[in-house]
């Protein structure tokens, strides 16, 4: 260019040069080693930390942290990636145990104190006099009041074994607060709660499957046996399943060795991953029923469903969830951890469950949780009966009455004379609770008289659980599915319920049956 400095254009190009290589260098750092070397997320993240109006929720660790999550996530409902605190609550969680104090509690309102659900049975909430519906106002001399309900669980009610807890408790009908020290030690749940039935009936719940439950499970077995059971009734209603080794081991004890496995776990290429067969059988030949519903899943399908099929039980209830797929943890690589910052891992779904008849127990849902045609899963039961619905505005209302300081007021003064309805039962019948029409009329609800009578029933009986330290396993009164399934163990066993005076009422009752629309 004529009359152009050269030395001047050459100083302006260089300048140019190192602009345009900062600004590679800054891109490259961005999507190499400090970004995901993956443009679209890169791209995503770099907008996001320049112009997200929060900068506080734009650290690269966190904007990493839930892209895996939400990655992962949309592959089905039971794979998940779990960051360092949830996979430290979920190490402790599968081992069954943890050290606290004992007790479930709630908050009815964020800036309310705890209140005590229901304390465990031989734990030392309820050793040292904690009960059912204790407000806990302290915990170390700090208020429950507004601080989060697991903020104060994991901080403070949970800690290391041998170590103690000071709680500030109120209780109905005390002027003033009082103290108690808790010790902190191993939570043991029972998996099982079983009794006899009038007409040497069997019934037990097993509530999961853990690592003790198929020991609790044929101890409870050799007791109902000894006092002389003819036919069980096994409950899993409710069941969220667990070891897929428990489940084995209970189908076994009642089965005969056959042609057919009791359990196919498939993976990803069709093929059969594990095949589990049935051995000889090890209990007598009582006839079964099993309870199940919309919440019985994993475990407890493997178990109803293997027992169905091999034509061992009968099943009573609703049609099962249909959770019929195995995750695997897969630990992280250090890297991994180290930029998180701790431990973490990795959940996938990697095979699903078939039955002995060869039909997958697994519900397979759409990206709108829809069910596919023809993927529709679970266990259906033989018998289908429907547990009692309530419409929304009756469910409220029910609620409303549970909280009412009028019923807890009315079991103090009547709890002496009350004890035999909430053990033996009531019949039924509204009159046979002292005062009741003037108690439901203070109530001025919607509901009905039966509805209240069961909510006066329902806390009767957790009272009663405090007293005797023992949860009632089932209550035959209040249970269409228990008492169909009574009915139907009668009926194998020969046996007429017009001549049993518990089962008497059930003879000639209609039960409501249908689909479940519970989770389905």
């Amino acid at each position: 260019m004529p009359g152009a400095d050269t030395a001047k254009i050459l100083r302006e190009r260089e300048t140019r040069i190192r602009e345009l290589e900062a600004q590679v260098e800054g891109v490259s750092r961005s999507r190499g080693a400090g970004g995901t070397g993956n443009p679209v997320l890169d791209e995503v993240m770099q907008k996001i930390q320049e112009h997200y109006v929060e900068e506080s929720k734009t650290r690269k660790k966190d904007l990493v942290l839930n892209a895996v999550k939400g990655m992962v996530r949309s592959l089905d409902d039971f794979s998940s990636f779990f960051d360092v605190r949830e996979t430290a609550r979920f190490l402790n969680d599968i081992k069954g145990e943890y050290f606290g104090i004992g007790a479930q509690v709630s908050k009815l309102s964020e800036l309310g104190p705890l209140e005590v659900l229901k304390p465990i049975y031989g734990g030392g909430a309820y050793q040292a006099g904690i009960r059912t519906g204790d407000k806990i106002l302290e915990v170390d001399g700090v208020s429950t009041e507004d601080r989060p309900l697991e903020d104060i669980i994991e901080k403070q009610l949970k800690g290391p074994e041998g170590t103690s807890v000071k709680l500030k408790v109120l209780r109905r009908g005390w002027e003033r607060p009082q103290d108690f020290t808790v010790p902190r030690r191993i939570i043991e749940v029972p998996s099982v709660l079983y009794e006899l039935l009038p007409g040497k009936l069997g019934y037990l719940r097993l509530i999961n499957f853990g690592d003790k439950s198929a020991d609790e499970f044929e101890h409870a077995l050799d007791d109902l046996e000894k006092q002389g059971m003819e036919g069980l009734l096994l409950d899993l209603r409710y069941n969220p399943g667990g070891k897929f080794e428990v489940a084995v081991r209970i189908v076994d004890l009642f089965v005969e060795e056959k042609s057919q496995p009791i359990v196919i776990r498939r993976g990803r290429e069709g093929t059969d991953d594990l095949v589990t067969e049935a051995t000889a059988g090890q209990r007598p030949n009582y006839p079964m029923v099993i309870l199940i519903n919309g919440r019985s899943a994993s475990a407890s399908e493997i178990v109803s469903g293997a027992l169905k099929d091999f034509h061992r039980a009968t099943l009573v209830g609703q049609r099962t969830f249909g959770k019929g797929s195995v995750q695997t943890l897969f630990p992280m690589p250090p890297m991994v951890n180290d930029f998180l910052g701790g431990e973490t891992r990795l959940r996938l779904t990697v095979q699903y469950y078939y039955l002995p008849s060869g039909r997958c127990i697994h519900t397979v849902r759409d990206e709108n949780g829809r069910i596919v045609p023809g993927k529709e899963g679970g266990v259906e039961p033989d018998i289908s009966v429907e547990m009692e619905q309530y419409p929304v505005w009756l469910s409220e209302e029910v609620e409303k009455i549970r909280s009412s300081q009028k019923i807890v007021e009315y079991l103090d003064r009547h709890f002496e004379s009350l004890k035999q309805l909430g053990t033996d039962g009531d019949g039924r019948d509204s009159h046979r609770w002292p005062e009741f029409d003037e108690l439901y009329q203070s109530l001025d609800t919607r509901a009905s008289a039966d509805h209240v009578r069961q909510v006066l029933r329902y806390h009767l009986r957790r009272r009663l659980e405090d007293e005797r330290g023992k949860e009632f396993p089932s209550d035959l009164q209040e249970d269409n599915q228990l008492q169909r399934g009574v009915l139907e163990i009668l009926v194998k066993l020969g046996k007429d319920a017009v001549g049993i005076p518990a089962y008497a009422p059930f003879k000639d009752k209609e039960f409501p049956s249908g689909k479940s629309n519970e989770d389905h």
